[in-house]
């Protein structure tokens, strides 16, 4: 018997050789998602209405859509970044603000409460060379960090910042 024409379409579409048509129309969609949820595969699949084996397929078969994938996985993540980044940065100085209480039965009102922990990781983040005090491993023969050395490091950080602000007060 010989092979009907079904299974030789089925076939074609199933090799793994160089595409010959087109980008399936779900790839533009596929890696705007991508970028828009900073690479995560089963969201954009999702939101292409594919399963996540026909992206890995074409990302294997294509090699300028992989490479598109990798820019756009690269953008997401940035975008992210940027945005946790505000965020944090929101929380750290603005507050967020928070039920406070009850008064019969409801709300009594709200309070606006900050996050030293982001504060800290902002200051050490932007200005590390102030806010970053090593904290070596004292069980590290010799680079350990005790506690006249952090006494001493941050007596030192408060005379830099007594030398920086002027004599005659703020400008």
């Amino acid at each position: 018997m010989g092979t009907s024409a079904g299974e030789k379409r089925r076939k074609r579409t199933l090799s793994r050789g160089p595409r010959k048509r087109g980008r399936p129309k779900w790839a533009k969609a596929f890696l705007a998602s991508i970028r828009k949820h900073g690479g995560y595969v089963e969201s954009a699949a999702d939101a292409a209405g594919i399963g996540k084996t026909a992206a890995y397929e074409l990302r294997k078969d294509d090699p300028e859509f992989a490479e598109e994938w990798e820019r756009a996985v690269r953008e997401g993540r940035a975008a992210m970044i940027d945005e946790m980044r505000t965020s944090a940065l929101e929380r750290a100085t603005r507050g967020v603000l928070e039920p406070a209480g009850w008064y019969k039965g409801k709300p009594g009102g709200v309070v606006r409460r900050y996050s030293d922990n982001l504060t800290m990781f902002m200051l050490r983040a932007h200005v590390p060379d102030v806010y970053n005090i090593p904290q070596g491993d004292p069980n590290a023969g010799g680079g350990g960090t005790t506690p006249e050395k952090q006494a001493e490091r941050i007596r030192a950080l408060i005379a830099a910042l007594d030398e920086s602000i002027p004599k005659d007060g703020p400008a």
